[in-house]
């Protein structure tokens, strides 16, 4: 128990520092302005929308990719029996492998199903891509500032503010779903039995999670965040809302697709035998894999930013 204390909290404190930090620099951004009018975004409605994301959101997430995961699964196998074996296996586990050659087996099976990876694939695609996003983008669509006209200043300005609110926001919705997905991944390693779960594995996921995890959540935020700003600076699709939605979600659902995809590519690929470069050949593949779809979606942002700039002469 001391030890499960004692990991949690040193990953809580280390994956908090840039919710921390983001709060810091939110706060002293709004403080910088002019007084704004009461229906501006302020600190406290970057918090609420943090824990709001954290919470409800993630819980949500979870229960309606849960309600959607054995149509999706019957889909793919046409086989109920089949259908459930791959519910339970996503949300109640097997037992742990006891050693490595068991561990080879389970992958190995996996590896050389095909509808098994057409179901991840789906489920990357439909449910964690947009399931996650929408949910995300619902909590920001909710706190996010109505109107320019509660912003002090001329029309640059409030454009300005607005705009920059929007980000805010945004950032505040991605960072509190990421946190909150985090801890969750970390409470499992953390009451994993020691021998699955070394101190040095567990380091590894808190640094990976908290530093390319929350950068990529948070981004992909703020990229339907930027979309959404063109669609309010350029009216609704002639298609109606539906389109409006694909236009503000669709990159984003398709990259968190991709990470997902990757990320249980990367965990078969580890283990299969019939992999002849290895597992660590294998991790690193997915690794660069990751970091190729982060940096992506690090340039797709700043060109959309770059291009609202430009779109509204800021």
């Amino acid at each position: 128990m001391s030890r499960v204390l004692i990991c949690m909290t040193a990953a809580a404190l280390f994956t908090c520092l840039p919710s921390m930090y983001f709060f810091h620099f939110a706060r002293r951004t709004l403080r910088s302005r002019n007084q704004q009018a009461r229906d501006a975004v302020r600190t406290t409605t970057l918090i609420k929308t943090y824990l709001l994301t954290a919470t409800l959101g993630c819980v949500a997430s979870v229960l309606i990719q849960m309600a959607l995961t054995y149509p999706l699964a019957l889909i793919c196998t046409g086989s109920h029996e089949t259908a459930v074996t791959y519910y339970n296996d996503r949300y109640q586990p097997r037992s742990p492998p006891k050693d490595d050659h068991q561990r080879t087996a389970v992958a190995n099976e996996i590896s050389l199903d095909p509808k098994m990876w057409l179901f991840e694939a789906l489920h990357a695609f439909l449910l964690a891509g947009v399931v996650d996003e929408a949910v995300k983008h619902s909590a920001f669509a909710r706190a996010r500032p109505r109107s320019q006209y509660v912003y002090n200043g001329g029309q640059r300005d409030r454009q300005k503010q607005w705009s920059q609110d929007h980000l805010l926001v945004a950032a505040a919705t991605g960072l509190g779903f990421a946190t909150f997905e985090n801890m969750v991944f970390f409470l499992g390693a953390a009451l994993a039995p020691s021998t699955e779960t070394s101190a040095f594995n567990f380091a590894v996921l808190v640094v990976f999670r908290t530093i390319i995890g929350e950068a990529f959540h948070t981004m992909l935020v703020v990229l339907s965040c930027i979309n959404h700003l063109f669609i309010d600076l350029n009216g609704e699709s002639a298609m109606g809302l539906a389109c409006s939605w694909w236009q503000v979600l669709g990159k984003s659902a398709m990259l968190h697709g991709i990470w997902n995809f990757g990320a249980i590519a990367g965990d078969v690929l580890y283990y299969v035998d019939w992999f002849r470069y290895g597992p660590y050949i294998g991790s690193l593949m997915c690794l660069c894999a990751g970091s190729g779809t982060l940096i992506v979606l690090a340039r797709l942002v700043w060109t959309r930013l770059k291009q609202y700039e430009q779109e509204v002469g800021m």
